[in-house]
C-alpha cells in the first residue's frame, strides 16, 4: 500500500521538479540576460560612447554569454518542465481509469505522443538542407519546418491511437480513442496557430509592427500607446486557441483530455528548440564579427577570420533571429500555466491510489 501511494507520489513530483528547475533556469537566466545587455549598453553606449559589442567594453562578454543562459539553458529547462508536468499529468490521469489499466499497454499513450514528435521533428529539421538558403528564405526555411512537424506528426499518431481501447471510462465520462486522438491533435495545431500569429505581430514584414513604426515618426507617445494596444490585440488569438483546445479537451475526455492536448501543443518541442537555438547563436557569432579588433578573431583554431562581406549577412540573421526566438515562445507559455497544473494538480491521485489498492487486494477480471 505505502509503495503504490509512493509510486505516484514520485510521478507528481517529477513534474513539478522540472518546472522547479525551470524557475530558475528560465527567470534567472533571463534576468542575467537582460542585465547584462541593459549594463553593457549602458556603460558602452551611454557612458563611454563606444559601439556596439566593442572588444574594450567587459559587458559585451557578459552579454554573449546571457545568450546562452537564457535562450538556450533557460528555454531548454523551461520547455522540459512544460513537457515533464505534461507527461506526468496524462500517466497520473490515465492510472484512474479501469480500462486502459486492464488494455494491454494503454497507459504508455502518452510516451509514445511525445516519441512520435520526435520522430516528426526529426525528418523536419532535415527539410532545412532541401534547396539553398539564403538570407532571404531562412525565416521560410524555418517555418516550413515547424508546419512540415505539424503535418507529419499528425499522420503519424494514427497508428498509436489504436494501442487505446476502442472505449474507456473516467468516472462516469466515457471516451473514444478518436476523441482522445482529437485532444492531441487540437493542441498540436493551436499552438502553430499561436506561434504564427505571434510573428505576424512582431515581424517587420508585417502590418503591425510597420503601423508601429510609422507612428515613431509622431512623437514617443503615440509609439507607446499604440505598441501597447498592438500588444493587447496580440492576446486574442493565443486566448481564444487556448480556450477551445480546454473546452474541447474537458467537454469530451475530461482532465485526461487536458493532459492529452498539452503534449500535442509540445509535440513539435525538437524543431521548436531548433529554432530557438538559431537567435543566440546568430547573436554570439554577430557580436563576434562587430569586434575587429578581439583576440578571437585572430586565433586560426576558431577559423573566425571572416571576409567583411560577411558583417551584412550575419547581422540580419542576428536580427532575424530576435523575431524567430519570440515565435517559439509559445511553446512553453501557454501550455505551462494554463494546461498542465489543470491536469496534475485536479487528477485526484488519491483516485488513483484508491483504485490501485482495489486492484492489487483483489482479484478482478478483465472487464
Amino acid at each position: 500500500m505505502d509503495l503504490t501511494r509512493r509510486l505516484f507520489e514520485l510521478i507528481a513530483g517529477y513534474g513539478l521538479g522540472g518546472s522547479t528547475v525551470a524557475l530558475f533556469g528560465r527567470v534567472g537566466g533571463g534576468i542575467y540576460t537582460k542585465a547584462a545587455d541593459v549594463g553593457a549598453d549602458l556603460v558602452g553606449k551611454v557612458l563611454k560612447d563606444l559601439k556596439e559589442d566593442d572588444p574594450s567594453n567587459p559587458g559585451t562578454i557578459a552579454d554573449n554569454v546571457g545568450d546562452n543562459v537564457g535562450d538556450i539553458a533557460g528555454m531548454g529547462a523551461d520547455l522540459f518542465g512544460s513537457l515533464a508536468e505534461s507527461t506526468c499529468a496524462a500517466l497520473v490521469v490515465s492510472s484512474t481509469s479501469r480500462e486502459l489499466i486492464y488494455h494491454t499497454d494503454a497507459l504508455y499513450f502518452p510516451l509514445l505522443i511525445t516519441s512520435m514528435g520526435i520522430f516528426a521533428s526529426f525528418l523536419s529539421v532535415l527539410l532545412g538542407y532541401i534547396g539553398t538558403v539564403t538570407e532571404k528564405s531562412v525565416q521560410l526555411h524555418l517555418k516550413l519546418q515547424l508546419l512540415f512537424s505539424t503535418v507529419l506528426m499528425t499522420g503519424t499518431l494514427i497508428p498509436i491511437v489504436y494501442i487505446l481501447p476502442e472505449t474507456f471510462n473516467f468516472g462516469d465520462l466515457v471516451v473514444g480513442r478518436w476523441t482522445a486522438y482529437g485532444c492531441v491533435i487540437i493542441g498540436l495545431w493551436s499552438g502553430m496557430v499561436i506561434g504564427f500569429s505571434t510573428e505576424y505581430y512582431t515581424s517587420n514584414a508585417y502590418g503591425p509592427t510597420l503601423s508601429l513604426a510609422q507612428s515613431c515618426t509622431k512623437g514617443p507617445a503615440p509609439n507607446i500607446i499604440l505598441g501597447l494596444a498592438l500588444g493587447y490585440n496580440s492576446c486574442i488569438i493565443p486566448i481564444i486557441c487556448l480556450t477551445a483546445t480546454i473546452g474541447y479537451a474537458f467537454t469530451y475526455s475530461g482532465m485526461y483530455g487536458i493532459g492529452l492536448s498539452a503534449l500535442g501543443m509540445l509535440g513539435s518541442l525538437p524543431v521548436a528548440l531548433t529554432i530557438d537555438g538559431y537567435g543566440p547563436i546568430s547573436d554570439n557569432a554577430g557580436g563576434i564579427v562587430r569586434c575587429p579588433d578581439s583576440q578571437l578573431l585572430s586565433d586560426p583554431k576558431l577559423m573566425l577570420l571572416m571576409p567583411q562581406e560577411t558583417l551584412p549577412p550575419l547581422l540580419e540573421r542576428d536580427s532575424l533571429s530576435d523575431l524567430l526566438a519570440l515565435s517559439v515562445l509559445p511553446f512553453s507559455a501557454p501550455s505551462t500555466p494554463e494546461l498542465e497544473p489543470q491536469a496534475l494538480i485536479s487528477s485526484s491521485p488519491s483516485n488513483s491510489v484508491d483504485l490501485w489498492l482495489e486492484l492489487c487486494s483483489h482479484t478482478l477480471s478483465p472487464p
